[in-house]
């Protein structure tokens, strides 16, 4: 009872679970929440549904686990006043998905109007960032706003990134 007036929110966790999420997503006044992530219980990405999130304009995500997991998805219909989006993970180990992998469905967040993808490269492979950054491309490419849509995407230490030859 005392988190509903919350309007911003920023929280450093070491282990989030889809409870975790939920708590969060019942929050009915945040409007901005920045949430970092060091472990997922799960290595399954947890899904932010319609269910929540109502009022949330900015969400910044930052994902410290470091095989490559994204750590989070968007279902059809979530966080529906979302305008800014900011993602921040790590490259190294990532598992590549299948084609059909579009974003994590960024594609579904309607009034998005900016998107901010932070790719941490060190001791990744090329292979492994791209990997990372092709579905959230793709995804913009589905966006009902992708004509105004900004996309900023930031590769930090890239110079540390192994090449094909190490």
């Amino acid at each position: 009872a005392s988190l509903t007036n919350i309007i911003k929110l920023d929280i450093q966790v070491r282990l989030f679970d889809d409870e975790g999420l939920h708590i969060l997503m019942g929050m009915p006044s945040l409007a901005y929440l920045q949430l970092t992530v060091g472990f997922r219980g799960t290595m399954s990405p947890m899904t932010v549904s319609s269910n929540g999130f109502k009022l949330l304009e900015v969400f910044h995500f930052h994902c410290n686990i470091s095989y490559g997991e994204k750590g989070i998805e968007f279902a059809a219909g979530a966080m529906t006043a979302l305008r800014r989006l900011h993602l921040s993970w790590r490259a190294r180990l990532v598992r590549l998905r299948s084609s059909d992998d579009v974003g994590m469905g960024i594609q579904h967040l309607s009034s998005l109007m900016q998107l901010q993808v932070e790719t941490w490269c060190v001791g990744a492979t090329l292979e492994e960032v791209e990997a990372l950054e092709g579905p959230v491309e793709k995804a913009v490419t589905l966006h009902p706003n992708r004509q105004t849509l900004q996309l900023h995407l930031h590769r930090k230490d890239e110079h540390l990134m192994f090449k094909v030859e190490e």
